[in-house]
């Protein structure tokens, strides 16, 4: 069966801010490097989790 446009959900057509492609090339690298740092984080929590 076949439904009606109007039962469709709207979809908003916003396009998000948090995309990586607005950034300029210093914010990326700066995006990167935290990045970075924050899944050596994560890896030495899970890492240590996993020993105990």
């Amino acid at each position: 069966m076949v439904r009606p446009l109007s039962a469709e959900p709207v979809k908003s057509k916003r396009k998000g801010t948090r995309n990586v492609s607005t950034l300029t090339p210093v914010q990326l690298a700066r995006k990167r490097a935290k990045d970075r740092e924050a899944q050596r984080a994560i890896r030495a929590r899970t890492k240590e989790h996993i020993e105990r």
